[in-house]
């Protein structure tokens, strides 16, 4: 038998980006809830982590948490304009949330 290598080819990496299976992409996803999650510990005033996990949230059809998420990133967002002399980034955050709560989440769940 041939040893299993712990280092994927370039071809499995590749593969792994364009064409994953369920369970990568579950564990991928898994993982960036846990890192989002871990980034809102720890800076829990930057709003563009809330959006992201907020659209996390979306792809995973989380809808109540992908609400909140984004309900939170628009406050701090509104907030961080109006208290930054260059709102363009808070600006860009509180544009995309307010999108994604407009036409991405079912109305049941606002």
């Amino acid at each position: 038998m041939f040893p299993v290598e712990n280092n994927p080819s370039r071809w499995q990496r590749i593969r792994q980006l364009f064409l994953q299976t369920g369970a990568e992409r579950a564990e991928e996803q898994r993982l960036r809830l846990q890192a989002l999650t871990r980034a809102i510990e720890i800076h829990p005033d930057a709003a563009v982590n809330y959006l992201l996990r907020g659209e996390l949230h979306l792809e995973l059809a989380q809808w109540d948490l992908a609400h909140e998420d984004l309900l939170n990133a628009l406050e701090l967002a509104q907030i961080q304009w109006a208290e930054d002399r260059w709102g363009m980034t808070a600006q860009a955050v509180m544009d995309r949330a307010e999108w994604l709560l407009q036409t991405s989440i079912p109305d049941s769940y606002r």
